[in-house]
C-alpha cells in the first residue's frame, strides 16, 4: 500500500475505583480490523505469538471472504492490507465457514463457493492457506483450492489442520440426495494444497448410509497425522452422534468401522474438541419442551481408538438437566485435561427475564470441578431483564476460561467475563462481566485464546459510524491502566508519521526512539505537542521497505517510562488504494480518501444502487500520495453507493452508505 494507516480509538484508559474493569490491552473500544467494509459473521484462531487470525464474510463487493491478522499490540501485522486480505472475492457467492491455525504460523479458511454455478445445487467447498505474512504459500490458487468438485451441493466445510500446514476438510454433500439422503464427506488437502495421494478428487465418504447424515459437524486432528470426524446422523430415524478417525493416507483407523462408530445415540449433536490427552471430548444433548430448544446437556469423552475413555459411562455425564429450555452450547478443552462449557438457559425463574449464560468445567475424571455449581455456574446478570445468548468460550490455559456473549437491548451490548478454574471471577473482573466496547451494536462475537493466558474478542458492527469488524484483547492480570498509547500511524515511502496519547495530560518531556530487529533502542528526538492530550512524531529519516519498531518515553519523576513499542514497514513504492467515504455512513456529503501512485490520469465514479453513475471526477492530476477529496451533495441522496477509481487498466470498488 502507498500509506499503511491504522487509526484507533485512544488506548488510554483509567480504572474506576468503584468499578473496576479487566485488563485491556488495546483500545477501549476495540481495534477496527476492517471499518466500513460491511463485514459480519467473523471466526478468530490464535497466531501463536499472542495475536490473532480473523476472518470474515464480507459484502463490500457481493459475499466475500477476508482475513486479517492483527498483532499482540492490538496493530495490523506489517504487509497484511487495513482493509483485510482478500481470500476469495468473484462475482459469485463464497460463503465464509471456518478458519483454523494451520501449524507453522499461519492460517487456514475454508468456505462454501458458487464459482461452479450453473447448476443452482452446484457449490463446492474451496480451502485457502495464508501464511504469517500475509502471502500464499506455493501451490495454493488465488482465491483458493477445491476440496471437492463433485456434482450437486455440498455445504458449510469445516477445516482441521495438522500442524504442518496440511488441512482436514469436512462437509454435509448431496451427490446422493435422493438416494441415500444427505451424507458427510471429507478431504486431506496437503501442505502446498494439492489433494493427499490416494484421497479420491471428490472427496472421501465418511458415511453415505440411508437417512441423513450432516446438520452440525466438526473435525478435529489425531495424534497420528489423520483426524476424527463427527456428525449428527439420521439412520435409525432419530437423533444420534457418530465419529469416524482416518489416517493420512485416507484408510480408517484401527478399531473404526465403515459409515462410523455410534458417539451418543437418541441425543443431539452440538460441539467436540480434543481433550489434549489422546482423544476427544463431544457435548449432546435432548430435545427441550419446546421446539428447536435443547433439554439436558451430557459430555462425553472418547480416546482416539473409539472407546470411550476410562471411568467414563458410554451415555456420558450429566453437564445439566434443570427444568425448561436451553441452548447453544459450545465447548473448549480447559488445557489441564478438563473441558470448559458455556450456553445459554431458559430456566425458571430466569425464562421471565430473558434468559442467561450459564458454564460448567468438567474434570478428566468426568466428574464436576470443585468450585463449579451443579448444573452450571451463572455468568450473566440476572437483573438487567434482557436475554443473554449465543456464548462462546475460550481456555485462559490454566484451567479457568473466558466466555463472550451478546445480549439483547436497546444497545446490542456483547459482554466477555474471565472465570478462574474453580469458576469464580478472576481478580478484578465484576461478577458479570464487562461489555466489550461502550458502542452500540455488537453482533456475532467470538472469542479465543491468544496461547499466553489471555484471550482476544471480535464482533462486528453495522451502526453509528463503525461499520465492520472489530477486536478487543484482554489480559490475565487483572486490572490496569494505561500510560502512553497509539492514536495513529501513518507510513509511506519516505517517512513514518506516529501520534501518542498520554494519560492525565502532557509530560514535560518526551522522547521517540527507534529500532530495528538487528539493532538497539536509538534516540530519535522530542515528539511535538499535537492537543491536550497528545503528542506526534514524524520520522524522515527511513528506508523503503524498512521494518522498524518506535516507543515514546518520558519521565515519571523516579526513571524513564515507555510505551509499548510499535512496529511498522515502510513501503517501497505507492500503490492505487481507495479507503472510501469517511465516515462511512455519512450524514452529510462525505469525504472520499484514495491514494495515487503517480500523475497518470485517474477518475473516481459514484454509481447509485440502480447502477447509474451520479458523479464522475478526474483526480489524477492530483498527483502521488493519500488524497481526500468532497463529493458535492448534488445527486447523493440517501442510500447505499459503489465507488470506483479507475486508473489504466486498474479499477478499485468500495461501498458507501449515506444517511438523511
Amino acid at each position: 500500500m502507498s500509506a499503511i494507516r491504522l487509526i484507533l480509538a485512544a488506548l488510554v484508559f483509567a480504572v474506576p475505583l468503584a468499578a473496576p474493569c479487566a485488563a485491556q490491552q488495546w483500545a477501549p473500544g476495540g481495534v477496527p480490523l476492517c471499518q466500513s467494509c460491511f463485514g459480519d459473521n467473523p471466526r478468530v484462531v490464535s497466531d501463536g505469538v499472542g495475536g490473532a487470525y480473523v476472518g470474515w464474510r464480507d459484502v463490500r463487493n457481493s459475499d466475500d471472504v477476508f482475513l486479517q491478522r492483527v498483532t499482540a499490540s492490538g496493530l495490523i501485522a506489517p504487509g497484511w492490507p487495513a482493509s483485510g486480505l482478500p481470500v476469495a472475492v468473484l462475482p459469485s457467492v463464497q460463503e465464509f465457514s471456518g478458519l483454523a491455525p494451520d501449524g507453522p504460523g499461519g492460517a487456514l479458511v475454508v468456505w462454501e463457493d458458487w464459482r461452479n454455478m450453473p447448476p443452482a445445487t452446484n457449490r463446492d467447498p474451496y480451502v485457502q492457506r495464508v501464511q504469517s505474512n500475509g502471502s500464499l504459500p506455493s501451490g495454493w490458487a488465488l482465491y483458493g483450492n477445491p476440496a471437492s468438485s463433485a456434482p450437486r451441493a455440498q455445504y458449510a466445510p469445516q477445516v482441521a489442520p495438522d500442524g504442518s500446514g496440511v488441512a482436514f476438510v469436512v462437509w454435509e454433500d448431496d451427490r446422493d440426495l435422493f438416494t441415500t439422503g444427505s451424507d458427510v464427506y471429507a478431504q486431506h488437502l496437503t501442505a502446498d494444497g494439492a489433494v493427499a495421494a490416494s484421497w479420491p478428487p471428490g472427496g472421501l465418504a465418511l458415511c453415505a448410509l440411508p437417512g441423513d447424515q450432516g446438520g452440525v459437524y466438526f473435525a478435529m486432528p489425531d495424534d497420528s497425522g489423520g483426524a476424527v470426524f463427527e456428525w449428527a446422523d439420521g439412520r435409525n430415524g432419530g437423533a444420534n452422534v457418530y465419529a469416524q478417525r482416518v489416517r493420512s493416507d485416507g484408510t480408517l483407523a484401527a478399531g473404526w468401522t465403515d459409515g462410523g462408530i455410534p458417539i451418543a445415540i437418541g441425543k443431539a449433536n452440538r460441539a467436540a474438541a480434543r481433550d489434549e490427552a489422546g482423544g476427544f471430548y463431544v457435548a449432546s444433548s435432548t430435545p427441550g419442551p419446546s421446539l428447536g430448544f435443547d433439554g439436558s446437556y451430557y459430555l462425553l469423552r472418547f480416546r482416539f481408538d473409539g472407546t470411550p475413555s476410562p471411568g467414563w459411562p458410554a451415555g456420558g455425564v450429566v453437564v445439566c438437566n434443570e427444568l425448561g429450555n436451553r441452548a447453544g452450547i459450545r465447548l473448549d478443552a480447559d488445557g489441564t485435561g478438563g473441558a470448559l462449557l458455556t450456553w445459554y438457559d431458559y430456566r425458571p425463574p430466569y425464562n421471565l427475564t430473558g434468559g442467561e449464560i450459564f458454564a460448567a468445567r468438567v474434570l478428566a475424571d468426568g466428574a464436576l470441578a470443585a468450585g463449579w455449581v451443579v448444573n452450571g455456574t451463572l455468568v450473566s446478570d440476572p437483573s438487567d431483564a434482557t436475554q443473554a445468548y449465543a456464548p462462546f468460550v475460550a481456555r485462559d490455559a490454566q484451567g479457568g476460561g473466558y466466555i463472550a456473549w451478546q445480549s439483547q437491548d436497546s444497545e446490542l451490548p456483547s459482554f466477555i467475563q474471565h472465570l478462574t478454574p474453580s469458576g469464580h471471577g478472576a481478580p478484578g473482573w465484576p461478577q458479570y462481566g464487562i461489555r466489550v466496547s461502550p458502542s452500540y451494536g455488537q453482533l456475532d462475537t467470538r472469542v479465543a485464546g491468544d496461547g499466553q493466558g489471555g484471550a482476544i474478542v471480535v464482533w462486528d458492527e453495522g451502526c453509528c459510524g463503525r461499520n465492520g469488524i472489530w477486536a478487543q484483547r484482554y489480559g490475565a492480570d487483572g486490572p490496569t491502566s494505561v500510560l502512553a498509547s497509539l492514536v495513529s500511524m501513518a507510513a509511506e515511502s519516505d517517512r513514518v508519521t506516529l501520534v501518542w496519547q498520554l494519560a492525565g495530560g502532557i509530560a514535560p518531556a518526551t522522547i521517540v526512539y527507534r529500532r530495528t530487529a538487528t539493532s538497539s533502542w536509538d534516540a530519535l528526538g522530542p515528539a511535538i505537542v499535537a492537543g491536550a492530550d497528545r503528542v506526534q512524531f514524524e520520522d524522515r529519516g527511513v528506508t523503503p521497505g524498512g521494518h522498524y519498531a518506535y516507543r515514546l518515553g518520558w519521565a515519571d519523576g523516579v526513571s524513564e517510562q515507555f510505551s509499548a513499542e510499535t512496529w511498522v514497514v515502510v513501503p517501497n513504492r505507492l500503490e492505487l488504494a481507495l479507503e472510501g467515504f469517511r465516515p462511512n455512513a455519512s450524514s452529510s456529503p462525505p469525504t472520499v480518501a484514495f491514494t495515487l501512485p503517480d500523475v497518470s490520469p485517474a477518475t473516481l465514479e459514484a454509481y447509485d444502487i440502480a447502477g447509474r453513475q451520479v458523479i464522475a471526477r478526474e483526480v489524477g492530476s492530483l498527483g502521488p500520495g493519500r488524497h481526500q477529496v468532497r463529493l458535492e451533495a448534488n445527486g447523493l441522496g440517501p442510500g447505499v453507493y459503489h465507488l470506483r477509481l479507475r486508473r489504466g487498466g486498474e479499477t478499485i470498488v468500495a461501498r458507501g452508505l449515506i444517511l438523511r
